[in-house]
């Protein structure tokens, strides 16, 4: 579980603040983002915070895991599709263990190879709480690999994995790389024509993850940050970056860990 000290601004200590099985508070009045990463905890429940998240509700007891492993099983075709005339964007659940090795996911198809699998994309990933927040959003359910997701997971803040950070899932290492950017074909699969928008606004993109070791994963399977980098650059914040905010670019070009595809687009903004 948490341990119980955290440090304020006021450099007040105030003990047992997470010993309650549930809390909720408000991070932004609370802490600034360096003082956020003193907070002390162990792997039980893994929360990166941010000020831009309003409420956290915290379940001490829960453990970050899959909730399922999704792949495409039907192939749609239509004008909505983009230039290849065919997407996999339609992922659904799969029973059983599934192999995850060299640039995906076997099973899968990805059709728009310039858009999306290969190193840096090869695993795509979503929080089940953010589905959720959508859900209520848009005032429709959202079924698990509803976003094109690989793996729909629960109890850990993917948006605010750190660039370069690794997980452990089932016997699978991954190691977070970029933030998922919405296209129309994305739009077009939710019949949503302001999707990409509202998804911009939002900002709850996902994460994309390269295979560092590969292996099997399965619903269920616990999901363990095994490492962090030495850096505070995160999903949101290289996606907010694409998005048109630039107050962070300095930062983000010293990760070592960046994409390809993020060192091109720098060096574009910077020339």
């Amino acid at each position: 579980m948490f341990m119980s000290k955290v440090i304020l601004k006021n450099e007040v200590e105030v003990p047992n603040i997470f010993d309650r099985k549930e809390c909720i508070f408000n991070l932004e009045d609370c802490f600034d983002r360096d003082e956020l990463n003193q907070i002390e905890y162990q792997n039980t429940y893994k929360i990166f915070p941010n000020p831009a998240i309003d409420q956290l509700n915290i379940d001490i007891n829960m453990t970050a895991k899959v909730l399922t492993v999704n792949i495409a099983q039907i192939i749609h075709e239509g004008a909505w599709t983009g230039s290849e005339g065919r997407t996999g964007i339609d992922k659904r659940p799969v029973a059983g263990a599934i192999r995850f090795e060299n640039e995906g996911v076997v099973g899968d198809s990805v059709i728009d190879r310039n858009h999306h699998g290969g190193y840096d994309q090869a695993v795509y990933a979503y929080g089940r709480e953010d589905s959720d927040w959508w859900q209520r959003e848009i005032g429709r359910e959202l079924n698990n690999g509803a976003f094109g997701e690989n793996l729909t997971t629960e109890g850990i803040d993917v948006n605010q994995s750190l660039i370069g950070e690794r997980w452990q899932v089932g016997t699978v290492l991954l190691e977070v790389s970029q933030p998922r950017i919405p296209c129309r074909v994305f739009a077009g699969f939710w019949r949503e024509p302001s999707l990409i928008k509202k998804f911009t606004e939002a900002k709850r993109p996902g994460a994309y993850l390269r295979i560092i070791e590969e292996g099997v994963i399965k619903a269920g399977d616990e999901l363990k940050v095994v490492s962090r980098p030495n850096h505070l650059i995160c999903i949101r914040d290289l996606f907010e970056a694409k998005s048109g905010a630039r107050d962070k670019i300095s930062e983000i070009k010293q990760v070592p860990q960046l994409s390809l595809k993020y060192k091109e687009w720098i060096s574009k903004i910077e020339n």
